[in-house]
């Protein structure tokens, strides 16, 4: 688990360096992001899901999962909105409570601790699917209507206009492509031809490392982590103590899973919000930093938390 941790920060501290001696320029961590974002997600999404048995992970593991994420994305939607947050920030706040770090933290604890890193799948396959493609279309809907007030004197978009311009969008945006064509390879169990996939396989290597460079190039060229922000450690706390709470009673005494399977659907539930998150949040330029010290808190604070899990239920 140790292993994993440091695996990563070694990659973030490579980024900070890059930021704080400029090689990157002053757009260096936007346009990681984009690359991210357009090419190296999408590919990870058709190259996972593609290869992925859809149908052996969609059993209590989902369920759990999915009980977990949306328990923690509906309790920070309505914090958000007592907190008259914007719609922007609110979609941000949802995302860091909700989204796991399942591939560069999830996948080496998950070998780790029980040695089995498909434990992770459902995880995957949730966030991919649903998450990320539902909040990326809402996050896009509000900066076109952003786009539209600060048109100034234009004259007002139909509503219809405006519905069918969002649904444009939402089938044009590369997540939700890469996880529709992933998606229906994997169910019809059709996985890409060898230079296809290989193609992939190259595109999808640039998603994790650039997600990390750009995160640490952000700690380097902003403002410091603003240790005490209040949204920040409700992210947290709803991603590292509701959500693990919620799999565990969930897939306990609902579902019945016991020793292992339980352990990995609360360990999965534990684990720090993804820096996908600040990836998207960099893209649409919507509460950037608050995704950045929700990522950072959640990855400092995550260590004791999945150490208590492993202790309390393996």
């Amino acid at each position: 688990m140790l292993e994993g941790f440091a695996v990563v920060g070694a990659v973030v501290l490579v980024g900070w360096v890059l930021g704080r001696r400029g090689t990157l320029g002053p757009e260096g961590q936007r346009v990681l992001a984009r690359l991210v974002y357009a090419v190296g997600t999408p590919a990870l999404l058709v190259r996972t899901l593609s290869t992925t048995d859809v149908t052996a992970v969609l059993g209590s593991p989902l369920l759990v999962t999915a009980a977990a994420a949306l328990a923690a994305v509906v309790c920070s939607l309505v914090l958000s909105r007592l907190r008259r947050h914007d719609a922007e920030e609110a979609v941000v706040a949802a995302l860091s409570a909700s989204y796991v770090n399942a591939v560069n933290l999830g996948l080496p604890i998950a070998v780790f601790v029980l040695g089995d890193g498909a434990i992770v799948a459902p995880a995957l396959l949730f966030q991919l699917v649903v998450l990320a493609p539902v909040a990326v279309g809402v996050l896009d809907s509000r900066r076109r209507a952003r786009a539209d007030r600060e048109r100034g004197g234009a004259a007002p978009v139909p509503a219809a206009a405006r519905w069918a311009r969002t649904a444009v969008g939402l089938l044009r945006n590369p997540l939700l492509l890469g996880a529709a064509v992933g998606l229906g390879l994997g169910l019809l169990r059709l996985p890409p031809p060898e230079p296809v996939a290989s193609v992939l396989e190259l595109l999808a290597g640039v998603a994790v490392p650039c997600a990390l460079l750009a995160f640490g190039i952000s700690l380097s060229a902003g403002p410091g982590p603003r240790w005490a922000d209040r949204d920040a450690w409700t992210a947290v706390s709803l991603k590292l103590v509701l959500s693990p709470l919620v799999a565990w009673v969930v897939g306990g005494p609902l579902l019945g899973l016991t020793g292992d399977a339980l352990l990995a659907v609360v360990l999965v539930a534990a684990l720090p919000t993804a820096q996908n998150v600040f990836v998207y949040a960099t893209r649409f330029g919507a509460a950037e930093r608050l995704a950045r010290d929700s990522v950072l808190l959640s990855t400092l604070m995550s260590v004791p938390a999945l150490t208590a899990v492993v202790l309390l239920l393996s």
